[in-house]
């Protein structure tokens, strides 16, 4: 019988398409170790702080604002908890904060 990751599925009940594919892209490329198992979402973790920031420079925050948003960002005990794993859970967010901030860059003439 082979293994879920290595045969992954389209969908599951409680994941999305995603989660799967990057767990089988993470044990391709990265192995096995823990190391593998939390980059991708330590990735997504610096995507959220980034986007954080620039959503505070749209609605025309300054250094400090911008600064401030990206560290409670950081800071986001929810986050600090969802980018220790590899699921969906660290992931979802990066793509609505980025529609959020698209959305500002249009309101905004961009």
């Amino acid at each position: 019988m082979r293994h879920v990751a290595s045969n992954p599925a389209w969908g599951y009940v409680d994941h999305s398409p995603l989660a799967p594919l990057v767990s089988y892209l993470t044990r391709a490329t990265l192995g096995d170790s823990l190391f593998a198992l939390r980059f991708f979402p330590a990735l997504a973790s610096a995507a959220k702080i980034f986007l954080g920031g620039w959503i505070a420079r749209e609605v025309s925050g300054g250094k400090f604002a911008q600064g401030f948003a990206a560290f409670t960002v950081l800071c986001a005990p929810i986050y600090l908890t969802f980018d220790n794993f590899l699921s969906m859970n660290s992931f979802e967010p990066v793509f609505w904060m980025a529609c959020a901030a698209i959305v500002l860059r249009i309101l905004n003439g961009g």
